[in-house]
């Protein structure tokens, strides 16, 4: 199973935020690169990287430089999403720095440009399913898409997608453990790869998923918190 710290960009600061919330934001580090780079000295080969300013609309300059500067110093595989909405800023993303970059709201809103990425970008895209209250959020997680998760799954089935991370909105940023049941049913229903995102708390969760059949977790608040050691879990528990 892929183990997957995840450095979460607002202002060019590292934060993390309580189930998406902006208004619920706690600063941890203010230089992105060092954090990156402390992933990958811990056995990380693979880190995600959120640009919460892109997602919510507003101004994400801080955090495009944030990338460039943790492309820098951390050779391992980055993943990058938030306000990917265009053509031009899956390049420029791209271009900046991510090996993958994850789309979200795209599908929904411009199913066209969506091709034209994946068309041209293969292997490079990845896709989020943000659930809450029973639908894909989209737009920050600000609103509702029409699709539940399975329908979702169902709809993306035949776009050359490989891997979709699937966050339970209500558990991000909480800390209060993942629900293993939710994820075990999610193999069945697609075969595109899931990596679970939202309330890993302990080393325990990650037992726990490793055994759901999903590909990855990522791991955000417990390492900043030190609920969890990144090196223990990817040395027990990672393909890294």
């Amino acid at each position: 199973m892929l183990i997957i710290p995840a450095i979460d960009l607002r202002g060019g600061h590292v934060v993390r935020l309580f189930k998406g919330r902006a208004s619920d934001e706690k600063v941890y580090f203010d230089d992105p690169a060092a954090v990156a780079e402390s992933f990958v000295k811990q056995g990380a080969k693979r880190i995600h990287i959120v640009n919460l300013d892109g997602a919510f609309g507003e101004d994400d300059s801080l955090n495009k430089e944030a990338l460039k500067n943790i492309r820098k110093v951390a050779p391992a595989i980055l993943e990058v999403g938030g306000g990917i909405r265009s053509f031009s800023g899956a390049s420029e993303c791209l271009k900046s720095g991510a090996d993958k970059i994850i789309i979200g709201s795209l599908y929904f809103d411009d199913r066209q440009a969506f091709g034209e990425i994946v068309s041209e970008f293969p292997g490079k895209v990845m896709l989020s399913a943000d659930v809450g209250e029973g639908k894909i959020r989209i737009h920050g997680w600000k609103d509702s898409s029409p699709l539940s998760l399975k329908e979702f799954l169902t709809a993306v089935s035949n776009r050359n997608i490989k891997e979709i991370v699937v966050t339970q909105i209500e558990r991000d940023g909480t800390l209060e453990g993942i629900n293993a049941a939710f994820y075990s049913q999610l193999p069945a229903i697609t075969d595109i790869d899931i990596i679970a995102s939202g309330g890993v708390s302990c080393m325990e969760d990650i037992a726990a998923l490793s055994k759901t059949g999903v590909a990855g977790v990522i791991i955000g608040k417990a390492l900043y918190e030190n609920k969890l050691d990144l090196r223990e879990a990817i040395k027990k528990y990672g393909s890294n």
